[in-house]
């Protein structure tokens, strides 16, 4: 419930996501994830781990993932 996050970067040795981390952060726009883009689709999120954000990038090392 940060809302004046903006951006956030995560280690690649993160395994799993919990619910409603990034809840109501809605300036968040930049993820910048320190693994590849295979990686990051392992990491195990529940459902609601970016519950209420709004548009953000996931920059990993070998590509780009956008929400729109």
């Amino acid at each position: 419930n940060c809302r004046a996050l903006t951006s956030i970067t995560i280690p690649d040795s993160v395994t799993t996501i919990g619910d409603s981390v990034f809840y109501n952060c809605r300036a968040l726009t930049e993820i910048n994830y320190q693994g590849t883009m295979k990686q990051w689709a392992a990491i195990v999120k529940s459902s609601d781990w970016d519950y209420n954000t709004v548009h953000y990038t996931i920059t990993c090392t070998d590509g780009v993932i956008t929400k729109n």
